[in-house]
């Protein structure tokens, strides 16, 4: 009754934390920039609670492994009640008869210590590929972030676009008005404007998308709100090819996870090489029979492996010690492969961000400043002017997407490489 009663205050405290503080948080909202995003998906997300949650399985074969022996002492104890048939004089007819043995189970084959290098190995294997699911969150993190960067910025834009198209429609308003231009020029001004309007409605489906991706992976609440702080930055230097080869292969924690894997399945074979020698089973015991002699003893017995010499087991952990020897070298050979192809992509990614360099969208803005302003004293036609803002905003949407490209080849890079460890 009392624990019934603990348990659903609990519950209502636990509402009541609900009711007032979740929506105190969201109504606050949540300034994110980079590098607060990836600690904070760090310490939320789910999928690395379930990591860590698996490390106990590991951390429990450890515990195992270090006990002082693997096997308890056996207790037996007999009772037995005789009858006579024939009664002497002076005795009694009934008689009991007490057994007590007492067994210990010792293995004698150094199997203790290739148990504990297993289960230690086990446990380096766990730990590497919780690292490597943050390796993989981390990037992921990084991924929805330059994107949804990338998206603001295309917002931004657009939003600047369509200020530019706004005055431009005015313009045509007063210069149909006045006879100076066809009522034609309207609807391409009014059709700009809507088409301006319809991309940046676009680009907010696609933003809306990738920031619930994002709150999924920060293991946030659909109604939190969240601001993205920071730009893409332009190009940043990176460690030579081989300076990247070697750190992959030193730190990258899905190859030490492997690496350890091998290990431990080297340490099985020699667990189970070491347990086909039978272990001893030493045993102390006391007897009393009614009206005799107490009787003590002690006894050793060992079990003969003349069928089962542990044959069957011995081929399976040799298998998984071929099988985890051929997966380490095929996963070097692979991260070689894909750190060499991230490589090459990122520096593709900077050649193009050198040929759509800020000085080209510089010279396209003073450039639709021009035209705009001819336009207005009617020099030139709207055509002109859309025609020209058209190519400076298809120029600033290719060196977004351009840098973008490079962020996430550079993000790529740095994940192939390992460099956060």
């Amino acid at each position: 009754m009392v624990a019934s009663q603990f348990i659903n205050f609990i519950f209502v405290l636990e509402a009541i934390f609900l009711l007032f503080y979740s929506p105190t948080v969201a109504a606050e909202g949540m300034k994110l920039d980079l590098e607060k995003a990836i600690k904070f998906s760090l310490e939320r997300n789910l999928d690395l609670k379930g990591k860590e949650a698996e490390l106990g399985l590991a951390k429990g074969l450890v515990t195992k492994a270090n006990l002082f022996l693997q096997h308890n002492p056996e207790l037996d104890t007999d009772i037995a009640g005789r009858r006579a048939k024939k009664r002497e004089e002076g005795e009694r007819r009934h008689h009991t008869d007490v057994e007590v043995k007492l067994s210990q189970e010792i293995e004698i084959g150094g199997q203790p210590t290739h148990r504990r290098a297993a289960a230690q190995k086990e446990l380096e294997k766990a730990t590497w590929e919780l690292r490597e699911s943050e390796r993989q969150v981390r990037f992921r993190v990084k991924s929805l972030f330059f994107t949804l960067l990338t998206l603001q910025e295309k917002m931004e834009r657009g939003k600047g676009s369509i200020g530019l198209l706004d005055r431009l429609l005015d313009v045509a308003k007063n210069r149909v008005r006045v006879g100076d231009a066809p009522e034609m020029i309207l609807a391409q001004a009014e059709f700009e404007l809507s088409r301006t309007k319809s991309d940046i409605l676009e680009l907010k489906r696609e933003y809306v998308s990738n920031l619930a991706e994002l709150r999924l992976v920060l293991s946030l609440p659909p109604e939190q709100e969240v601001t993205l702080e920071g730009r893409l930055k332009k190009k940043v230097s990176l460690p030579d090819l081989k300076t990247l080869l070697e750190s992959a292969l030193r730190n990258r924690p899905d190859l030490a996870a492997q690496d350890a894997e091998r290990r431990a399945a080297e340490a099985e074979v020699n667990l189970t090489r070491a347990e086909r020698i039978p272990n001893l089973e030493f045993s102390v015991f006391y007897s009393r029979e009614e009206g005799n002699f107490n009787i003590f003893g002690a006894g050793v017995s060992i079990p003969l492996p003349i069928f089962d010499r542990k044959q069957g087991e011995l081929e399976q952990a040799l298998a998984r010690k071929s099988i985890a020897d051929i997966e380490y070298r095929n996963l070097r050979q692979t991260v070689e492969k894909n750190l060499r192809s991230a490589w090459e992509r990122h520096r593709i990614s900077e050649a193009e961000i050198d040929l759509f360099g800020e000085n080209v969208l510089e010279k396209l803005r003073k450039n639709l400043e021009l035209i705009q302003q001819a336009y207005e004293k009617g020099q030139i036609e709207i055509f002109e002017t859309i025609t020209a803002q058209d190519r400076l905003i298809e120029a600033q949407v290719r060196y977004l997407d351009v840098l973008l490209a490079y962020h996430l080849a550079r993000a790529e890079l740095e994940r192939e490489a390992a460099l956060e460890w």
